[in-house]
């Protein structure tokens, strides 16, 4: 850890600067703090699904062994509304 000895009066600006670039963050409005922390999460699953979709693009394995995100996701929407409804998926 860094010790920081005082010897003259500019010192004490040095020190408020840095104690300034602590608490510059902490502002803002809730929306800038959620999109913040949203963003990473948000473009780390649209990356996921575009490299899916390229793989099933390049013909890497037959449909019915990697289906494309677009037939899964339809998928589990069916599946959960057949659940709702109190039947049985195959």
């Amino acid at each position: 850890m860094a010790v920081v000895e005082l010897h003259g009066p500019g010192d004490h600006a040095e020190l408020t600067g840095l104690d300034a670039l602590e608490t510059a963050g902490e502002g803002g409005s809730r929306g800038l703090r959620i999109w913040a922390s949203l963003w990473p999460k948000v473009a780390a699953l649209v990356l996921a699904l575009a490299i899916w979709q390229l793989i099933v693009w390049s013909g890497w394995k037959p449909s019915y062994t990697l289906p494309g995100p677009d037939t899964v996701l339809r998928g589990s929407e069916r599946s959960s509304a057949r659940e709702s409804r109190g039947g049985r998926s195959v």
